[in-house]
């Protein structure tokens, strides 16, 4: 018998419990079996979003579309790239 499988939330310390909140019970259990004891970082989603973005405008600016068309499409400057 696998202890997790009898696991509750008061079980989990504050970020389990936040993972719980967010993913579930099993998504929660399968991140502690696959990283469990490590610290992981996740970028705030407007750091992320700029990142998507210059990747984005880059590959357009490769396959041949203008800056304006990329500023365009994307919504935004492509100042730096």
């Amino acid at each position: 018998m696998d202890p997790l499988e009898h696991i509750r939330y008061e079980d989990l310390n504050e970020d389990g419990r936040l993972v719980w909140d967010v993913l579930g019970r099993e998504a929660t259990l399968e991140l502690i079996e696959a990283v469990g004891g490590g610290r992981i970082y996740l970028q705030a989603p407007h750091k992320l979003r700029a990142r998507v973005r210059r990747r984005l405008a880059r590959e357009m600016l490769a396959e041949g579309l203008t800056p304006d068309e990329v500023r365009r499409r994307l919504r935004a400057r492509v100042s730096r790239l």
